[in-house]
């Protein structure tokens, strides 16, 4: 579950670059910083699904706890 600033930043982030769609942040991602849950980084169907289809190159990858579970 997302917190209610880390939905901020992420309307702010979209809004300073322009981002719209998940191409858009793919060209945008080496100047941001992705983080995520290990979950979501493992599962076939997320973070493997991403690269395969938009290879974004994230300036850093961050690990991040499940907030709220």
């Amino acid at each position: 579950m997302l917190s209610l600033s880390s939905m901020v930043a992420a309307f702010y982030l979209a809004e300073k670059y322009g981002i719209t769609t998940t191409s858009q942040l793919a060209g945008k991602s080496g100047v941001l910083v992705f983080g995520a849950s290990e979950e979501f980084m493992n599962r076939p169907d997320a973070w493997p699904e991403i690269l395969k289809v938009y290879n974004p190159k994230f300036k850093e990858i961050k690990s991040i706890q499940n907030v709220g579970t």
